[in-house]
């Protein structure tokens, strides 16, 4: 399969961005589909390295029910992390492998627009952003110059305010957005696994559909299925392929975006997938 003249876009966080031999190889990878014709647009997170910050900071992180309360000197650890530390090492990454990268955050050009969230069960989340609009012309520019965006999970609201974003659904909306080929989340994991105790219990495909309406013939535990409910939307807005992948394999990317991905990963299946 050729690569050619098509826009993936890929979320990676956890080791692969907190280890620098994991991270050049990605950027290797990267570097090789690119070289395919592939336009390759990378999100990233850095919730764990948040949390280790904020901690030698003596800043509060919590979690309430599995989500991240963000106060206002939360946040400005978090634009120290996502788009300062995170952001800079992965640009260092790809300037060692010889990629032309350039590290950017959803306040860049006002990529990812977002409004506050509301409380959920009474939990006021902070400074929290629910995305509602992006700036695909703004990654456009980028990628007509032959440049590999990296984007900080960072919005911005109307006024100017910084919030903090999830990651996945930062690389959702802008694969809405882009109308990618595919869009691919490296995980730790191999993708969904029907007993996270095996790997071998790998699945290797979903319909999204059955996501969707909760006909899955197994459980899915703790936030995978916002998660996987969330990527098999994508499907229905313009992403043509989604495919959840484990970073451990050296050779992910180039499987997944021009090669033959079926032996790694699950792939969720929209109505248009054949």
């Amino acid at each position: 399969m050729s690569a050619h003249q098509k826009t993936y876009v890929v979320k990676i966080g956890g080791a692969a961005i907190d280890q620098s031999d994991v991270a050049d190889q990605l950027m290797r990878q990267v570097l090789a589909c690119r070289a395919a014709g592939a336009r390759i647009v990378l999100v990233h997170g850095g919730g764990d390295r948040l949390t280790q910050t904020a901690a030698k900071l003596g800043v509060e992180a919590p979690f309430v029910d599995g989500r991240r309360v963000t106060s206002e000197a939360l946040i400005d650890v978090a634009k120290m992390v996502f788009a300062g530390g995170v952001g800079t090492d992965l640009a260092a990454s790809a300037h060692r492998v010889g990629l032309s990268a350039i590290s950017v955050s959803g306040v860049s050009g006002g990529l990812i627009r977002v409004k506050r969230r509301p409380p959920v069960n009474g939990v006021d989340y902070g400074l929290v952003g629910d995305v509602t609009g992006v700036n695909a012309a703004f990654v456009e520019s980028l990628l007509s110059t032959g440049l590999t965006p990296l984007i900080a999970s960072l919005g911005i609201d109307q006024h100017g305010v910084v919030y903090n974003v999830n990651a996945d659904t930062i690389a959702c909306r802008i694969a809405c957005a882009l109308k990618v080929a595919k869009l691919v989340i490296l995980t730790g994991p191999d993708g969904v696994l029907r007993d996270l105790d095996h790997p071998e219990s790998r699945v290797e495909s979903l319909k999204a559909s059955d996501i969707l309406e909760h006909k899955l013939d197994f459980s899915i535990s703790g936030g995978m299925l916002p998660k996987l409910a969330s990527l098999a939307a994508a499907t229905l807005n313009g992403v043509q392929s989604v495919q959840l992948a484990s970073w451990r394999h050296t050779d992910v990317l180039e499987r997944c975006l021009i090669g033959q991905c079926t032996s790694v990963g699950t792939r969720i299946d929209g109505p248009g997938t054949f």
